[in-house]
């Protein structure tokens, strides 16, 4: 048991430096929606002076485009608000990379959903990958210019 919390700080730990690295890195993009009266801000998108959704990426990992992570608040989701977050995403990394990849856990299916109705495809699973036994899904999507 002692091994076991070990190993878990240890994982939170280094996972609290990875995030940390990589907010200097990040990119974080906006949606756009005039009948929503959603602005585009430096860092968010909003709705008047509330933060409803954000999505964050990276260039060049590995290589590839790739999709950190992005969230809508409970009460602006079904509302078109993540898919214009994530399709402007897409487009950006689109510009400077042949494949952008994603990874989501196992059980989050609205993530999974979003994932493969715009083109992307499951290439690995790393089992057990979370505390809570979920497993890590990695998603890619070729757009190389033909």
């Amino acid at each position: 048991l002692l091994t076991a919390i070990i190993t878990a700080s240890v994982c939170i730990v280094i996972s609290f430096f990875f995030i940390f690295s990589l907010i200097k890195e990040q990119r974080i993009i906006f949606a756009e929606d005039k009948t929503k009266d959603i602005s585009k801000s430096d860092n968010l998108a909003k709705e008047k002076d509330n933060i409803i959704g954000y999505i964050s990426y990276r260039y060049n990992f590995k290589g590839n485009g790739w999709i950190i992570g992005m969230g809508v608040l409970k009460e602006y989701r079904g509302k078109g608000i993540g898919i214009k977050l994530f399709k402007k995403a897409v487009a950006e990394l689109s510009k400077k990379h042949d494949k952008i990849i994603a990874r989501t856990w196992s059980n989050n299916l609205q993530a999974c959903s979003l994932l493969e109705k715009n083109g992307f495809k499951k290439y690995k699973t790393i089992k057990d990958a979370r505390i809570d036994g979920s497993d890590d899904w990695w998603f890619f999507k070729n757009v190389a210019k033909i």
